[in-house]
C-alpha cells in the first residue's frame, strides 16, 4: 500500500539528504508533518527507532509533498529511497 499514514511535529527545521541519483532531496520537518521534496516515483518510509514502519509512501509528483503528520515527540528514521536520516521531533 503507497498511501500515507497518520504520523507528526512542531519542529521547524530543515535538512538536506543527498539523493543517490545525483539530485538533491530535502526532508522538511513542522507544522506537524514530515515533507519531502524528492523525483516522482521516489519511495520514502517514516520508522519508529525500534523498527515500526509508520508510512509508506511513493512520491506522484515534483515539489515538496506532505508525506505524514501527527507524530509524538521523539527520533524517527525517514528513508527516502536508499538514503535513511534521523529526525528529531520535539
Amino acid at each position: 500500500d503507497w498511501s500515507s499514514d497518520v504520523c507528526s511535529s512542531d519542529l521547524s527545521e530543515v535538512s538536506g539528504v543527498l539523493n543517490p541519483t545525483g539530485g538533491q532531496t530535502l526532508v522538511t520537518i513542522g507544522e506537524g508533518s514530515v515533507s519531502v521534496s524528492a523525483p516522482v516515483g521516489t519511495t520514502i518510509r517514516v520508522y519508529t527507532t525500534d523498527g515500526r514502519l509508520l508510512t509508506n509512501f511513493r512520491k506522484r509528483w515534483n515539489g515538496t509533498e506532505e508525506i505524514c503528520a501527527g507524530l509524538e515527540r521523539g527520533l524517527y528514521l525517514v528513508s527516502v529511497g536508499s538514503v535513511t536520516s534521523k529526525v528529531y521531533i520535539r
